[in-house]
């Protein structure tokens, strides 16, 4: 960093601090609850894959490829039996032994249950689960997992969410029968209970509500989006409402749901086809007409912020063609090292992009070669060529100024007398006495006061959270 003439700020040092302290405290965990939950989740297991050995013959029905090639003989039309191609059979009129065992496989689960394990083999001899956050391991600067991995825990079944009080206090006392949800539906849909305050202490869990759309719209300078959020409206009902031209009271629920997904999926310049791919992932299936609307409807309503992807896109062709500074939006674009592109935040932590180069290429949807920006982007199998274009410019400068504003509501918390203990997507989570003045309040204001270095951005901040024994959805 230093190299490039961009160092570590001071700020983003305490950040780093900070981070140390948090892996090194660790997070407490309810050993007995982890210990019964795996009981339970392997016993029933073990009785699910017996009955598909009786149904199939295979002497391994937990091997893919054991269980593909069965399937195949029984009409199963797809390369994958992961949960949405098992979703999909299912509305086939296949054999009904196939059925059962696609059943079966559902009932099964995936592999959520199994991180019981690996906290048990990874929990201190104090009880504590320590150095599962990775600082800055994102291109944008967020946080990743690593070990248990805390910010990929199982999305809880809805039915199984509304009782999460009363099966966590069955499955730590021992006393878990099954009902109508499955044993391992349960197990994986209250997981996040394993997370607990220690004895004679609390859990204080905060978590920054629409972040990214609120940092979009400001960034935008999205008047309409800014106006709903400043009244405490849900856009995302509020858009549907604009959409289907009814009155926002009369969307229901799966309404709102497909406008969260507009909200979120629209903002860095998706295409119709890839909106598609990603609405899916919401559980939302979506017809081409319906895709198109959505997309073209939120750049109607929110013509803002398709100028905002065109004028980063044109800053950063201009820094790398001149190789000089751009000046836009609140950012500095500095293509002036031929080795590096460099896009300055408001909290001036640095963006980077090396090997920034102007060739010339077809876009993803057809027609004449126009020019382009592309980078050499690193992972962990090596380097590729990327594309850099408005969209994904966006969303990388809103996600990177989105951290920063999580981080320094972190920094807050911690300076408020709190141990911060965890930071999961969006959330902090904190861990104080049972009769510290450090309340859900007091964390929700330092999470909601804009930084120092953002006070003209108009952000209109807005979070949410709860005080609780263990870790929740």
């Amino acid at each position: 960093a230093v190299e490039f003439n961009s160092p570590m700020t001071e700020t983003e040092h305490e950040i780093w601090l900070l981070d140390q302290r948090m892996n090194e405290t660790g997070v407490y965990i309810d050993q007995q609850f982890v210990t019964n939950g795996k009981k339970y989740a392997e016993d029933e297991a073990n009785k699910i894959i017996d009955e598909m050995k009786v149904i199939t013959g295979l002497a391994n029905p937990n091997s893919q490829k054991q269980m593909l090639g069965w399937l195949k003989g029984r009409k199963y039309p797809y390369d994958s039996i992961d949960t949405e191609h098992v979703e999909e059979a299912l509305k086939l009129s296949l054999p009904p032994d196939a059925i059962k065992i696609l059943q079966l496989k559902q009932k099964l689960g995936g592999s959520a249950y199994k991180k019981l394990a690996s906290i048990q083999d990874r929990v201190g001899l104090d009880g504590r689960l320590r150095d599962q956050f990775v600082f800055s391991k994102a291109h944008t600067g967020r946080w990743a997992g690593r070990g248990v991995q805390l910010q990929n825990l199982f999305k809880p079944d809805k039915a199984a969410a509304k009782r999460t009080a009363e099966f966590v206090t069955a499955i730590k006392a021992g006393s878990f029968h099954p009902d109508t949800i499955s044993t391992m539906t349960v197990v994986a849909s209250v997981i996040r209970a394993s997370f607990a305050a220690a004895p004679g202490n609390k859990l204080v869990v905060g978590d920054l509500a629409q972040i990214e759309s609120r940092v979009l719209a400001a960034l935008a300078g999205c008047q309409t989006m800014l106006d709903s959020y400043a009244a405490g409206n849900d856009l995302y009902k509020e858009f549907m409402s604009w959409l289907l031209k009814k009155l926002v009271t009369e969307i229901d629920s799966d309404e709102r749901a497909k406008g969260k997904v507009v909200i979120l999926g629209s903002g860095f310049g998706m295409g119709v086809d890839k909106f598609i791919e990603y609405a899916a992932t919401f559980g939302i299936t979506l017809t081409q007409e319906d895709a198109e609307q959505a997309i073209y409807g939120f750049r109607d309503k929110y013509p803002e912020i398709p100028a905002l992807w065109y004028d980063l896109n044109n800053a950063v062709m201009n820094a790398v063609r001149f190789h000089n500074c751009v000046y836009v939006r609140g950012l500095i674009v500095d293509g002036r090292d031929e080795r590096v592109l460099k896009i300055k935040l408001p909290s001036e932590r640095y963006l980077h992009y090396f090997h920034a180069r102007i060739v010339s290429e077809p876009p993803p949807w057809g027609g004449k070669c126009r020019d382009t920006v592309t980078y050499t982007a690193f992972d962990a199998k090596g380097t590729m060529d990327k594309r850099l274009y408005g969209g994904l410019l966006v969303e990388n400068v809103v996600q990177s100024i989105a951290r920063d504003i999580l981080a320094a509501g972190m920094i807050n918390a911690d300076a408020a007398g709190a141990n911060v203990i965890a930071t999961i997507h969006d959330e902090i989570v904190c861990e104080v006495p049972i009769d510290s003045t450090f309340t859900l309040d007091v964390l929700l204001k330092c999470m909601t006061t804009v930084p120092e270095w953002a006070k003209n951005m108009q952000l209109i901040l807005a979070a949410e959270g709860y005080t609780n024994a263990y870790y929740k959805k």
